[in-house]
């Protein structure tokens, strides 16, 4: 009897067991397929907005930004460093909460490079995951991104450091690949050795290894030629320069005028004088220059006979306030007197050595020109920078043409002047055509300065906002087009074209005193090395 129960309770035990055992067995399998169904890959649609190069180098490992989020995910999927032609999305997958990018590169003959190939895509599938909770991770199909010890900045920072370079422009850095290494070229341009005075602008290449930082080769060219210590006030083409002097001898500062012959590299002083030299103009032919010198009180007008080594003062009579000048032709000088809130324009006859009065203005001119019988001005506005430009012509009558600064006739149908844009921060080239009454092109770069180079362009400066370098260029008129010549250290240039060289006035600093210097520059090695 005992016996039998005690097999019945071994049985049933036993059972239990089992039991337990089968349902743990079909929740373990439910389980992992519940585990499995969560890892799964599931595709995502997406859209792809640009695929880009980027050369920059200032990222240079993989990574993605959300650049937006909402509905649409948008994203900017950084490649890395990658020696392509291109890439290719392949596909975007969902594991959990991690985004999956796949991606090819492209191998295209002639056109593989070393960039960051950079992705703007958008996610069209409801990801059910908040966006800062989402993992990223990009999967390079057929290639290895490059890995770089030094970006473009830290190479920069360690050539700086290791060769105590205080660059005075923005450096320019290459990435290339020779014989199985990643270099890097790093071009300084016009940089300043302030102890070589007679040539103290120089281009520096220095080529690094990308993965080390080693320095294996660099090169620096002189790029400069001293004239003389001096301000440029003005330029005859592939002639002549005419420029002024500040000094001080026995304790009293006196200013001079000299030109600087650009055909036999000779300088002659024309003029001194204690008191200011405002401006100094050359004459169309090249025979006279005209000069503005002023104290305190009163301004004068000179003129001086190149050819006999004469100066003469033809300041008008009982006009004491002598502002601005411009040559009409070889024989006849502008002059604008400005007295209180009234100009007076005259017109000197180098012949008869006499002023006429063109007219009388109830008008503070700011700034003029002239071509032929055409007049060009901007009133004084202390507080606007975009001035009234007024044309007058045959019948003396004013027309207002529009806003801005700076204008010049430049042909008998076209007035070209600077409109600020100060939401902008730049100043735009606006060409205003006298016939159509209309200006007829814009040129949207932040100019600084131009003026009339010849008879089809005019020369102007670009800002770059970038530390102390310029662009300049040509502008052709006609043809609505411009021609990048090359970038410079200086907000004002003189150009000439014949021998491709540019002429600048440049501040040296000493310890002593700041050193005002001409030089001319060959443009032909600044450009070299930018190539």
């Amino acid at each position: 009897m005992y016996k039998k129960i005690f097999l019945v309770i071994i049985i049933s035990i036993f059972t239990m067991v089992l039991t337990s055992c089968s349902q743990e067995e079909k929740n373990s399998v439910q389980e992992l397929s519940e585990k499995s169904e969560s890892i799964e890959e599931k595709p995502i649609d997406y859209k792809i907005d640009q695929i880009v190069l980027s050369k920059g180098f200032q990222i240079t490992d993989t990574n993605v930004d959300i650049i937006e989020k909402g509905t649409n995910l948008k994203l900017l999927v950084t490649a890395g460093v990658v020696e392509s032609s291109g890439v290719d999305v392949d596909r975007i997958t969902m594991t959990g909460n991690t985004l999956n990018i796949y991606l090819t590169r492209k191998m295209e003959e002639d056109k593989v490079q070393l960039a960051v190939p950079q992705i703007t895509l958008e996610i069209n599938t409801d990801l059910n995951s908040h966006p800062e909770d989402i993992n990223f991770n990009i999967i390079a199909n057929n290639y290895e991104p490059i890995s770089l010890k030094f970006n473009k900045n830290q190479i920069i920072d360690r050539i700086c450091t290791e060769l105590k370079i205080e660059p005075t422009t923005v450096p320019k850095a290459t990435l290339y690949k020779a014989d199985n290494n990643i270099l890097w070229n790093v071009y300084f341009p016009y940089q300043l050795d302030k102890e070589n005075i007679q040539s103290p602008l120089f281009n520096l290449n220095v080529e690094a290894n990308a993965a080390t930082g080693e320095i294996l080769d660099k090169e620096k060219v002189n790029v400069s030629t001293y004239l003389d210590h001096g301000h440029i006030l003005d330029y005859m083409p592939n002639e002549l320069l005419v420029y002024k002097q500040e000094n001080i001898e026995n304790g009293i500062p006196h200013e001079s005028l000299w030109t600087y012959s650009l055909k036999n590299d000779t300088k002659k002083k024309l003029y001194t004088t204690k008191h200011t030299i405002k401006s100094s103009l050359i004459s169309p032919d090249g025979k006279y220059i005209s000069l503005i010198e002023s104290d305190e009180s009163k301004s004068d007008v000179f003129l001086i006979d190149r050819a006999e080594n004469l100066t003469i003062k033809i300041t008008p009579t009982n006009n004491l306030h002598g502002k601005l000048m411009k040559w009409k032709d070889k024989n006849s000088l502008y002059l604008v007197d400005v007295n209180n809130d009234k100009s007076t324009l005259y017109l000197y006859n180098v012949s008869k050595k006499a002023f006429n009065i063109v007219m009388h203005l109830d008008k503070i001119v700011e700034s003029f020109d002239v071509l032929g019988d055409k007049i060009i001005f901007t009133e004084h506005d202390e507080y606007l920078i975009n001035k009234n430009i007024y044309l007058v012509e045959k019948d003396d009558k004013l027309n207002l043409i529009g806003k801005g600064f700076k204008p010049i006739l430049f042909d008998d149908k076209h007035i070209i002047y600077l409109e600020n844009l100060e939401e902008k921060n730049l100043n735009r080239l606006q060409v205003y055509n006298i016939e159509k009454n209309a200006i007829t092109d814009t040129f949207s770069c932040n100019i600084l300065d131009f003026y009339r180079l010849d008879d089809n362009n005019l020369l102007f400066i670009e800002n770059l906002n970038l530390n102390n370098q310029f662009n300049f260029g040509k502008y052709n008129v006609k043809y609505k087009s411009s021609t990048a010549i090359s970038q410079i250290n200086s907000n004002k240039l003189y150009y000439n074209q014949k021998e491709n060289k540019a002429y600048i006035s440049l501040t040296i600093p000493t310890k002593e005193k700041n050193v005002y210097n001409i030089y001319s520059i060959d443009l032909s090695k600044v450009n070299s090395n930018t190539n």
